[in-house]
C-alpha cells in the first residue's frame, strides 16, 4: 500500500484545483511535461462559484491563495517556456 508522504488540510478550492491539475495531466500525451497556465484554472473555476457567490474578488483570491498552495508544496512551478 502506498504510504503518504504528507498530510495537508485541503479546502473545496484547493481541492478544486488539484483536480483541475490532476486532469490536465491525464488529458497530456505520456511523458510530455505539462504547462498549466494560472489563467486557465481560474477559468476553469467559474463553475463552482455558486448561486450566493457575488464577490469576484473574493472568489478570485480564494483561487489565488489555492495556487499559492500549489506552489508551496511544489505541485506548480514557474515554466520557461509560455503555456
Amino acid at each position: 500500500m502506498p504510504q503518504v508522504l504528507r498530510t495537508e488540510t485541503l479546502t473545496f478550492m484547493d481541492t478544486l484545483v488539484v483536480l483541475a491539475l490532476r486532469y490536465e495531466l491525464l488529458v497530456a500525451p505520456p511523458g510530455q511535461r505539462v504547462i498549466v497556465e494560472h489563467d486557465d484554472i481560474v477559468a476553469g473555476m467559474d463553475p463552482y462559484r455558486g448561486r450566493y457567490a457575488t464577490d469576484d474578488a473574493g472568489f478570485r483570491k480564494r483561487i489565488n491563495a489555492s495556487w499559492e498552495k500549489m506552489k508551496k508544496y511544489s505541485l506548480v512551478s514557474p515554466a520557461d517556456t509560455p503555456g
